[in-house]
């Protein structure tokens, strides 16, 4: 019935017809057959591109299916964004990468073709090898009349990636070579990102004051403004600074994302400062303000939190309640819901409810020592029982951030010796298994504790992440 219809056929769109039919309906190796006779009668020889190549990845025939999206490249179409996806998964995948690399390379080289070289360069980003990556965005920025938008992209992967020093030095030669790009000020923001996570504030700062000298837009200043405030705050603890760009940004550019982030970010000079009360007045004024939903949920929520800290619980316990309805797919509402179960556990317990506001204050003030030191002693107190367990399990978690094994693996054994029903206990379970997964002495007790997770704890929420794992060291020990 298939080689009738394809009789009857007239036009390239009823041949693809019948093609695609044939391959839905399981005949994939007939389907490629029939369409090498569709080749002398279609109009547009690349009208059968995509799908002659899904074939042929099909057979494994991967340096023909490579060679099929290929001239798609040079196209603006949907199947060409398709067959870019195909290739940079041809070039992921272990059995078809170095044919397809290969293959690839050799239409780069004969053609200029910037869509094949923004596929290697990603490819070569994922990968980590770098400076392959970055010559090949060189090469591509000559293509594209050299206006600096193939290096802004390329810093964008790196920062993705969390290749800071790479998007840098692209930063640099973006700056040394071009100087009216269209993407000059977005390059600069991209530019000083990096260099604050790398802990570069100073020159991240410069950067954003040469952004205020360079664009015109009172947007662009306000953002920079705004940025280099958020540096004060976030990274140099200079909260007095900080709110001095915040205020300056609210007085002098109400126009941008920079003007409404900024009067979000000024309470929380306050709340990073330990004034409390004045940072309340801050958040509770944000409530008369018409707000994005995922801000007015952060608003919310860090003034139900400075409430619990301050002592007044049930009407944190209220403010929390609410949120849940008011936001119930927010940020938050995880931090609220965890926060609810922790003064439903304490219960009447004054003083140990007092000890955890003393804990989550200072979260809120990123006083780290003093958190963990709060934690420990609620976790070694006699009197905090009902709280123990969760103490351990936030300080595996505080942990973890601090990359600290030796304190990950001391917190779950407490766990496991004093509180094995715990409901926390299985998460310090899965940071044990997932120490001995990077540790290849320790593999097959990664192993054992990935399979008692599996078996006595099948619903939690990491089960199809330890199964993946579990499925992938299985695999590489049969290979």
């Amino acid at each position: 019935s298939f080689h009738k219809a394809a009789q009857v056929a007239k036009t390239d769109s009823d041949y693809l017809s019948v093609t695609n039919i044939m391959m839905s309906s399981g005949f994939a190796e007939e389907a490629l057959t029939l369409m090498e006779s569709f080749d002398k009668k279609i109009t547009n020889p690349s009208s059968f591109a995509l799908q002659r190549g899904i074939l042929l990845e099909a057979q494994r025939l991967y340096r023909e299916a490579v060679l099929a999206y290929r001239p798609l490249l040079a196209d603006t179409t949907r199947d060409a964004v398709t067959a870019e996806r195909r290739l940079l998964t041809l070039l992921d995948f272990p059995a078809s990468s170095e044919v397809a690399e290969a293959t690839l390379l050799e239409g780069i080289t004969a053609s200029a073709n910037s869509r094949g070289l923004k596929v290697l360069t990603a490819y070569y980003l994922k990968v980590g090898r770098l400076d392959e990556a970055l010559a090949y965005t060189l090469q591509l920025d000559s293509l594209q009349e050299r206006d600096g938008q193939a290096l802004l992209r390329f810093m964008r992967s790196c920062r993705e990636r969390r290749q800071y020093t790479l998007a840098i030095s692209m930063g640099g030669y973006f700056f040394d070579h071009y100087h009216k790009s269209p993407v000059m000020t977005e390059a600069y923001f991209v530019y000083a990102d990096a260099l604050t996570q790398i802990e570069r504030y100073d020159e991240a700062i410069a950067v954003y004051d040469n952004l205020l000298t360079y664009s015109p837009r009172a947007q662009d200043k306000g953002e920079g403004l705004y940025k280099i405030g958020m540096v004060y705050l976030d990274y140099l603890a200079d909260y007095h600074t900080a709110g001095r760009y915040f205020d300056s940004v609210t007085a002098h550019y109400q126009r941008g994302v920079g003007y409404i982030r900024s009067k979000v970010a000024r309470p929380y000079c306050d709340l990073r400062d330990g004034k409390l009360d004045e940072a309340k007045t801050g958040f509770a004024k944000l409530t008369q303000m018409l707000l994005h939903e995922d801000m007015a949920e952060e608003v919310d929520y860090q003034l139900a939190v400075i409430d619990f800290c301050q002592g007044n619980f049930d009407t944190a316990g209220v403010e929390l309640q609410r949120l849940m309805v008011d936001y119930p797919r927010g940020f938050f509402v995880n931090d609220a819901m965890q926060l609810l179960m922790v003064m439903d556990r304490i219960g009447e317990n004054e003083p140990l409810m007092s000890e955890y506001a003393h804990a989550l204050q200072f979260e809120l003030r990123r006083m780290h020592d003093s958190l963990k030191a709060t934690l420990v002693g609620i976790a070694e107190s006699p009197l905090s029982g009902a709280l123990a367990d969760f103490a351990l399990f936030r300080l595996v978690k505080i942990s973890l951030v601090d990359n600290d094994t030796t304190s990950i693996l001391k917190y779950v054994q407490r766990l496991e010796e004093s509180f094995p029903d715990s409901y926390y206990y299985p998460y310090g379970l899965k940071a044990k298994g997932d120490i001995y997964y990077s540790d290849n002495d320790r593999i097959e007790e990664c192993k054992l504790i990935y399979r008692q997770l599996l078996q006595q704890f099948p619903n939690y929420p990491f089960a199809s992440e330890v199964r993946q794992r579990l499925r992938d060291l299985e695999d590489e020990t049969i290979g």
